[in-house]
């Protein structure tokens, strides 16, 4: 017998994609999944990462093996000008549904908790157990993957589903993201006496052009990803034309393969931070 049809299906996601849990906001949809998997006798816990952040993890069954089912509860903002509904309440139009996060990824959230009652109310589970994790900050800084793991909750999972929307289709491996902090000093001054600062924006550039071409050239393809990229996304310096900027920051996201890995990118960006410090430059770096 199923517990939810497809009216309380639906409901269900209607609901979560009305609580706005843009990135550093999403223990009001944690609390709400909390009550809403009590009602149907599945005990969970919130896992509190932050002030108003907080990780819902879930568990059935005991004993090996364990099967994990992880999604996350951030959604990234939504302007409402730029959409033809109301980006937090879930809207039908030409039999699709909108709204922030009904695809990335209340829609998989609302999956994974549905199967988790549907489970456990056809007493289909004869042995193991079933484990939900879900997370805060997959869109930005991953902090609730990062302290659920820190935390022992996978140290024996046997396998991981994770309800990312992929059409359908299984996604079994993919590229690592690297982000990368630059920050060049210098010395303000007028443009029209430049001799008397430093533009600290010239080496930054100079920078981002020798670790891209270094990285061109060393990078290898892999067999199941393709190539590693590496993007200079974020620029920022100086307030005024004609003033030499005192201060100059670049961002740089790295999507790493297994032939290219954070390690190798990383000895490439610091190769090069100190090829050009040692000529006087003032670049420091820092993975965030």
């Amino acid at each position: 017998m199923v517990v939810l049809n497809q009216a309380k299906r639906l409901e269900l996601l209607e609901k979560l994609v009305a609580i706005p849990s843009v990135n550093d906001h999403e223990q009001d949809v944690a609390q709400f999944l909390h009550k809403y998997l009590a009602k149907y006798g599945i005990s969970s816990q919130l896992v509190q990462v932050a002030p108003d952040r907080a990780c819902l993890v879930a568990q059935i069954g005991t004993g090996t093996p364990c099967l994990a089912l992880a999604g996350h509860l951030d959604v990234v903002d939504a302007t409402a000008s730029a959409w033809q509904s109301d980006p937090f309440v879930l809207t039908e139009r030409n039999e699709k549904l909108y709204g922030r996060g009904a695809s990335d990824m209340k829609a998989g959230v609302a999956a994974l908790v549905i199967a988790l009652i549907e489970l456990v109310h056809a007493k289909k589970l004869p042995k193991g157990q079933v484990r939900l994790l879900l997370t805060v900050g997959e869109e930005m800084e991953q902090a609730g993957s990062k302290l659920l793991y820190e935390q022992g909750y996978m140290q024996d999972v046997d396998a991981l589903l994770i309800a990312e929307p992929t059409d359908l289709k299984v996604a079994y491996a993919y590229k690592g993201s690297m982000d990368i902090s630059v920050i060049s000093r210098g010395k303000s001054a007028h443009s029209s006496m430049p001799e008397q600062g430093y533009n600290a924006l010239e080496p930054l550039i100079e920078f981002l052009y020798q670790t891209k071409k270094a990285f061109l050239k060393a990078a290898k393809l892999d067999e199941l990803l393709g190539n590693a990229t590496f993007n200079a996304t974020v620029l920022k310096a100086g307030s005024q034309v004609n003033s030499l900027p005192e201060r100059a920051t670049a961002e740089i996201n790295v999507r790493t393969t297994p032939t290219v890995d954070n390690e190798k990118v990383q000895a490439l960006i610091e190769l090069w931070k100190n090829k050009l410090n040692d000529t006087g430059l003032s670049l420091q770096l820092q993975l965030i």
